[in-house]
């Protein structure tokens, strides 16, 4: 029989710690995270943001100057916040192991360990690096960042439901050539997440990544300080690019460190503005050296070159900007959503997750029994909220032109559109699948999910900051032979989320997207009601049933302003189903 196993984050702790009721909280409360390189740059916004959101805080830097000045910046900035500091170099296992006693010592314990350090000792082409560069950048980058979490499993098992957090970098998918050996340290980070989020899920511990484009950083500034002009070609080019800031990896983080992430482990998240980065494996920076022959040096100019219009771009991209401030707000306050198939199960814990959090949601069903009950039952259960709802079939056009027409009727604009709706006519394999269920699913789920963005599009830019949120599934990167054709349509979503994000970047319109693993409603009981497939599971051990609500906090982190610096990416809710690196 199959084991009911616990799994990491078990269901029956889940709505509670999520905070999936009326009023705000800060998703961090009680929380205590430790945060290397801490003192400047990503990882000083990162510990800014995680203390904001109600974590105490050690900080950290291999400088005690250095150390003393960030702890006294972050208390002034964010008067009455928890924050201490040490000095620590990852690579000295005595100072790894001082960082977590300091850390248990000031605050009794420990939840999340953020692993930010990383050296760079060389500029220069991979085969050009030398044995101790080599040996260097392995030492702090990659081996450091395992023995660090080694050294505070123990206490990240007494928390209960710990969290580790990797900073890589996109050049660990797209390796720039005049920092080649980085990059791979880079790419060995995606490594380390998916082998550890495997193996410490039975401890209640998840372990994700995010990998930041360029940033503007000191530790970056050799790749983006000169002063230099942008082609018109190189314009045309990278239309969408931007220098990122760093306070805009901080919401990810942590997102990713908070119950909102429940069911997300082992995932990396690219931060960055530039689309097709892992479909296809490649950063669109990647082209710029495929074309022709440069020398390390080229490289850098190019990089360097591109810094003065990504800072042009900044300015037009500013109101994307998730604002800090301290103390807790609902981060889609004043926002308008629609979603589609949102009166049960996924649609509807994203619906409530949405109200919630401060946004004004328009409900809608094929069925307008299941409207009127939604509405009536997520008012119930969040009292004040603002929502509405109308029947939509989303194969129909005349249904998506009258959700739109309907939503800004009740609310005066629209600012985000949740795609969720799908069908499934065929349970079998793809060579089964008639012509008939082929143009259903392809239909509904691919054909009505674009033509529902192009019905939204002109009131998404009047918004100013609109954003879009496809639900493909899982299944899209590892089809299941039951649901072939079904499994092919939610990859082709994978596809229409980086090709719109590219479309409408101009607008301000971020397009991105969630890959749900299998989750315990009604559209996939087929599946896990089925007593083979959980037998199957046994060798599984880390591996649980999903819950609705789960999903709800990606779709609000990916529709919000912090997540301001990423677009054209799908973000895994699967827990270990694997999926890619």
């Amino acid at each position: 029989m199959w084991r009911g196993v616990r799994g990491f984050l078990p269901a029956n702790s889940l709505i509670v710690v999520r905070g999936m009721s009326s009023g705000a909280v800060r998703r961090l409360e009680g929380k205590v995270a430790v945060v290397t390189a801490s003192t400047e740059g990503i990882g000083y916004s990162i510990a800014k943001k995680l203390a904001m959101d109600g974590a105490k805080v050690m900080l950290s830097s291999r400088r005690i100057a250095h150390v003393e000045r960030a702890v006294k910046q972050l208390r002034s900035e964010c008067e009455g916040v928890s924050v201490e500091g040490v000095v620590c170099h990852v690579g000295k296992d005595d100072h790894r192991k001082n960082l977590i006693k300091e850390t248990v010592s000031k605050f009794g314990k420990l939840d999340i360990v953020v692993s930010n350090a990383a050296a760079n000792p060389t500029m220069g082409l991979t085969l050009e690096t030398s044995d101790s560069a080599w040996d260097k950048i392995f030492e702090v980058n990659v081996k450091a960042a395992a023995l660090l979490v080694k050294e505070a499993h123990p206490h990240l098992v007494a928390s209960g439901s710990g969290a580790v957090l990797f900073v890589s970098s996109l050049g660990g998918y797209a390796p720039v050539p005049s920092i080649g050996a980085y990059s791979v340290s880079k790419t060995a980070l995606l490594g380390l997440t998916k082998a550890l989020a495997e193996e410490l899920a039975p401890d209640n511990i998840r372990v994700n990544c995010i990998a930041p484009a360029l940033f503007k950083t000191d530790f970056g500034a050799v790749l983006w300080k000169k002063n230099s002009v942008y082609s018109d070609a190189q314009k045309k080019k990278f239309p969408t690019w931007r220098l990122g800031e760093p306070d805009e990896c901080a919401g990810a983080v942590a997102f990713l460190c908070s119950d909102e992430a429940s069911y997300i482990t082992g995932e990396t998240i690219p931060l960055t503005t530039v689309e097709g980065v892992r479909l296809c494996g490649i950063m669109c920076i990647s082209l710029f050296f495929s074309v022709t022959r440069f020398t390390a040096f080229n490289a850098l100019a190019i990089l360097t070159e591109a810094s003065l219009f990504l800072i042009d771009l900044y300015h037009k991209f500013s109101n994307l900007m998730w604002k800090m401030s301290l103390g807790a707000v609902r981060k889609l306050e004043g926002k308008v959503a629609v979603l589609t198939a949102s009166t049960s199960g996924i649609g509807y814990s994203m619906a409530k997750k949405m109200v919630v959090d401060g946004a004004k949601v328009m409900l809608s069903s094929r069925k307008s029994d299941n409207v009127e009950r939604a509405v009536k039952q997520l008012r119930s259960e969040c009292e004040g909220v603002s929502v509405e709802g109308v029947v939509c079939h989303v194969g129909n056009d005349d249904h998506r032109k009258n959700l739109i027409k309907e939503t800004l009727s009740k609310f005066g604009k629209l600012d985000y559109l949740v795609s969720n709706a799908a069908v499934n006519p065929a349970k079998c394999g793809m060579l089964e699948t008639s012509e008939s269920a082929w143009d259903k699913i392809f239909e509904v789920n691919v054909k009505a999910a674009a033509l529902l963005v192009k019905e939204a599009h002109p009131h998404l830019v009047a918004s100013g900051s609109g954003a879009v949120v496809f639900v493909s599934s899982a299944g899209g990167y590892s089809p299941t032979s039951s649901l072939g054709a079904y499994s092919v349509s939610k990859t082709a979503l994978f596809g229409l989320t980086k090709a719109l994000a590219e479309e409408l970047a101009p607008d301000n319109i971020r397009v991105n997207c969630i890959a749900p693993g299998l989750f315990k409603t009604d559209f996939s009981s087929v599946v896990w009601s089925n007593p083979a497939f959980l037998e199957s599971m046994q060798f599984h051990p880390s591996w649980r049933l999903g819950e609705p609500d789960e999903c709800a906090g990606a779709v609000a982190f990916l529709c919000s302003d912090e997540a301001s610096y990423i677009t054209g990416e799908t973000i895994a809710v699967s827990g270990l189903w694997g999926t890619r690196l």
